[in-house]
């Protein structure tokens, strides 16, 4: 059964020493610790306080890590690396959903409603007009 996700708040460390690839966290009494520079930016300074939050943010936009790798001086594959080490290190704490990655829903361009049910050639006639 996963703890309780919500109540893991995030808190920096200076004890701590992050290498790329590993953020170097530890958990100490309720605490998700990382070192301060990675904690800085990873939560875009404490925008995210629970382990929920940042899990939410990185997974609805993971092109954060971008901003986060080019901070703490590290490739963008070094965040993705230690990331899903510190995923898998905290299974404890996270629903097995998490793990279970779903397809990326595209919201490109919304058809038309009047658009719906005209043949190819219909659609051919009104392009050409406009």
């Amino acid at each position: 059964m996963a703890k309780n996700i919500e109540t893991l708040v995030l808190g920096a460390s200076s004890e701590l020493n992050a290498q790329p690839g590993d953020f170097a966290t530890t958990v100490e009494a309720g605490k998700l610790l990382f070192p301060e520079n990675v904690y800085t930016h990873l939560t875009n300074n404490g925008e995210y306080r629970t382990l929920l939050e940042l899990v939410s943010a990185y997974d609805t936009f993971p092109s954060i890590f971008d901003g986060v790798a080019r901070s703490i001086g590290w490739s963008r594959a070094d965040v993705d690396v230690a990331y899903h080490k510190l995923l898998d290190s905290l299974s404890d704490y996270l629903p097995k959903e998490i793990f279970v990655r779903q397809p990326r829903r595209n919201y490109g361009e919304v058809i038309p409603s009047d658009w719906i049910g005209k043949t190819v050639e219909e659609l051919e006639k009104w392009r050409n007009k406009n």
